[in-house]
């Protein structure tokens, strides 16, 4: 038997690994006090930004946001500068606005465009819009002198005195959108003679009625001299009025014929065509359709007034024609932010 060793045995060896390191992690404590000592996490300060970079930021954003909100709305210096900037109101897209209940669409529109067109100062260059009427056409004509492009979708309810006194006061017109347009072939001839600077021209009908061949657009259309491209859908024109336009437009570059059912291709007619690309491309914006706001497409004015209760406004809102009026007078810009998620 040995006798007992006069040195305290070794410990055991700390365990190796994750554990280990885990362990060691845990046991490790600081005093609070260390935390004063730490450094304060830098803030940007979003007012001192210079106006060059505001103005950068905030042209990436649409009307709606500029208007109701959001980044426009960081603080004093930024809504300054979108509510006192014309560059960022250069183009105006008025369509698929958003719904704002209780308010109705057609009172959301409207105080949203005006707003917009307001703060464009006049510099207003590009602009779209879908269901106008003539109070809101008559706005933008008074605002918007050095309009170069305008798209105009499912303005039923502008009518052609107004059309023609509104089209009259953009002579710097260069691209024109009809779409789901019902108007009438004199409608056409006044914008021939008020713009003679127009390049670009598109006419959408879509019509679900039968009607017969009629080369009355093609005749107003072969007015426009200086078109380089032209796009025509669900047109009524004939091999007659498609001759007259290739004559009366000799600078056309482009040309898109769609759904003309009663258009003939002939050697003859294909020869003239020859000169210009029949698969040129569309010069305009894309077009959005608004799944709830969507109507039927009816051949004239008189038609559509029977769908026109069910279909002007954005599913949801239920407001009474009596009250329209009084919400109109209620709502103002400010007031709709409230209303919004």
């Amino acid at each position: 038997m040995q006798p007992p060793s006069l040195h305290q045995p070794p410990p055991p060896a700390t365990p190796r690994g994750r554990k280990g390191r885990a362990s060691r992690r845990r046991d490790r404590t600081w005093h609070v006090t260390v935390f004063n000592h730490m450094p304060v996490p830098w803030e940007r300060d979003w007012a001192d930004l210079p106006q060059d970079a505001i103005s950068c930021i905030l042209r990436k954003l649409d009307q709606v946001e500029l208007l109701l909100g959001g980044a426009a709305a960081v603080c004093r210096s930024w809504r300054r500068i979108a509510r006192h900037e014309p560059e960022l109101w250069r183009c105006i897209d008025a369509r698929d606005l958003p719904a704002v209940p209780p308010f109705g669409w057609q009172a959301v529109r409207t105080n949203l465009v005006r707003s917009a067109l307001r703060l464009s100062a006049g510099q207003c260059e590009v602009f779209a819009a879908e269901l106008f009427d003539d109070d809101l056409f008559l706005f933008l004509g008074e605002q918007a002198p050095l309009l170069k492009r305008l798209y105009l979708i499912k303005c039923y309810y502008v009518s052609k005195k107004v059309f023609a006194k509104v089209m009259r006061k953009f002579p710097l017109l260069e691209e024109l959108e009809l779409s789901m347009w019902f108007g009438s072939t004199e409608m056409l001839e006044i914008v021939a003679e008020a713009c003679p600077r127009l390049k670009h021209f598109s006419l959408i009908k879509k019509d679900r009625f039968y009607k017969p061949a009629d080369d009355g657009n093609a005749f107003a259309i072969a007015k426009m001299h200086e078109l380089r491209s032209l796009y025509l859908d669900s047109n009524r024109l004939t091999h007659k009025g498609l001759t007259v336009i290739l004559d009366g437009c000799p600078h056309l570059e482009h040309l898109n014929v769609f759904e003309c059912k009663y258009l003939k291709m002939d050697d003859d007619l294909l020869e003239k065509c020859s000169r210009v690309n029949m698969a040129g491309p569309r010069y305009s914006l894309p077009y959005l359709p608004c799944s709830c706001c969507w109507s039927p497409d009816y051949p004239n004015h008189e038609d559509y007034e029977d769908y026109r209760e069910d279909s002007y406004y954005y599913i949801g809102d239920h407001i009474d024609d009596d009250d329209l009026a009084e919400h109109e007078r209620l709502l103002d810009v400010k007031g709709m932010r409230r209303y919004l998620p």
